[in-house]
């Protein structure tokens, strides 16, 4: 071989031994890379599972801070806390300067009832990068919680400054307290935005519009109240009642709700208190006497509850509320007949009201008990609100039970109105897998578990995937 040819052929191979290296040095970031954009677009689309598997391949081939990050908030979605702060905990070992991973074990924390603990991690957070608006707008809602009106007004101002858009409707919700005017103009940016809560903020302008300046103050509290708690912010509630109460004691309505509000946020001996003078001063109301049944059922006085609840139905006997409240204490209780009884009572005192069909529906067919009358129920609701996915969900789980064969179709009529709604993805399992459709069920129990965020079908799905 002359000279020249072995050159061209020593260059060749040493060529492709370049290439064979710079590729094999390539491959490991760009499987990262993929595997990282793999998982965020499984996790956009709440294909919880497949997320986390692309992330945990992506840990496999190197150590880093987002794929903890991203598993941490799935598992936050999923309500899955015993979970969550181990992940953002990694995160944090990794990356000490993270503000995201500080943030994260914050939201672990108030999930697992660690109120204060949250705050100091939000506030760590803050300290890393001062400008997150995320760990403001938490801060914010956590004082707001504590009734820490002045520290919560800066936080979500300070979130508003740097970006996060909920923290808007909230600072107008609270400056509505003593600044109508400037909340007005909060919240109408919140529309103008047409933001996911544009219809919230517009009722509430509604709500402050209409205060005139001909009621008088306690009345005008009276009315915040009402809105703060149809709004779930209790301790604002509690606030504007309290200020209604003390200013006209004659304002037995704003009392009632008081005493809701006390037992909401778990003062039980302060409620009771407030409801025994409601009920002194307004012995012939049916609302104090609910309200009361809830507080004892709460604490586990049952038999006292169902006093109220029979005294509140002997004051307003076309209360279907009422009677739901007596059925939930019958099957607290396990007196399965009376309940049935009782569910009855309430879905024919309201026969145009799809909610207490539902419940009537759910005792039935998740109890197991008198299935007909549970389908009859679910039929019913199915007929007044064609659109809501949970009556088409249990509609097709009684279809379900009874083996009818329209299940199916009912069951994913459930999911195209709802996606998102796991108990209809696991009642579809169940169904597809009865006709032998497993693929189809492997699917929709995989979709379960992404979305339940209570575990109960959660647990149930990941059984049924083991016996596909």
């Amino acid at each position: 071989m002359n000279t020249r040819v072995f050159g061209f052929l020593w260059r060749a191979v040493l060529l492709a031994g370049f290439v064979a290296f710079v590729v094999a040095g390539l491959q490991g970031p760009l499987r990262l890379a993929l595997l990282l954009h793999k998982g965020a677009y499984f996790e956009a689309h709440k294909e919880y599972t497949r997320a986390i598997a692309a992330y945990e391949q992506a840990l496999e081939l190197r150590s880093q801070v987002t794929p903890h990050l991203r598993i941490g908030e799935i598992y936050l979605a999923q309500g899955r806390y015993e979970l969550v702060a181990q992940e953002f905990e990694e995160a944090h070992w990794l990356d000490p300067s993270s503000d995201e991973a500080l943030l994260g074990m914050g939201s672990a924390a108030l999930a697992l009832g660690e109120e204060g603990k949250a705050i100091r991690y939000w506030n760590r957070a803050l300290a890393v990068n001062p400008t997150n608006a995320e760990a403001h707008y938490r801060l914010g809602r956590a004082y707001l919680g504590r009734s820490q009106w002045s520290a919560a007004q800066e936080e979500l101002e300070k979130a508003t400054r740097y970006g996060e858009g909920e923290a808007r409707f909230y600072l107008g919700l609270l400056l509505a307290r003593e600044d109508r005017e400037l909340a007005i103009l909060h919240l109408e940016e919140v529309v103008e935005k047409e933001s996911a809560l544009a219809e919230g903020a517009a009722e509430v302008i509604s709500i402050l519009e209409g205060l005139t300046g001909a009621e008088d103050e306690a009345s005008v509290a009276a009315r915040l109240g009402h809105m703060y708690l149809g709004r779930e912010l209790p301790t604002l509630a509690q606030e504007q009642l309290t200020k209604a109460v003390s200013l006209d004691p004659e304002q037995h309505l704003a009392r009632s709700y008081l005493g809701y509000v006390l037992w909401s946020l778990g003062e039980y001996e302060e409620a009771r208190e407030v409801l025994r003078e409601a009920l002194r001063l307004q012995p012939e109301s049916a609302l104090n006497h609910l309200f009361r049944g809830m507080l004892n059922r709460s604490q586990g006085w049952l038999v006292a509850a169902l006093a109220d609840f029979q005294k509140g139905l002997e004051l307003d006997p076309d209360n279907a509320a009422i009677c739901a409240e007596m059925a939930s204490t019958y099957l607290e209780k396990r007196d399965y007949l009376a309940a049935r009884e009782w569910y009855r009572a309430a879905a024919e005192r309201a026969p145009r009201e799809v909610e207490f069909h539902l419940l009537r529906a759910e005792f039935h067919l998740e109890h197991l008990l008198w299935l007909e009358d549970g389908l009859a129920a679910a039929q019913t609701a199915v007929a007044l609100d064609p659109q809501n996915a949970v009556a088409w969900d249990l509609l097709g789980w009684g279809q379900y039970l009874l083996r009818r064969p329209e299940a199916i179709a009912s069951l994913e009529k459930a999911v195209a109105l709802d996606p998102e709604l796991a108990s209809a993805h696991y009642h579809l399992g169940l169904a597809y897998a009865q006709e032998g459709l497993n693929d189809k069920a492997r699917r929709a129990y995989e979709r379960a578990i992404d979305l339940d965020t209570e575990g109960f079908y959660r647990e149930r799905a990941q059984e049924a995937l083991k016996e596909l």
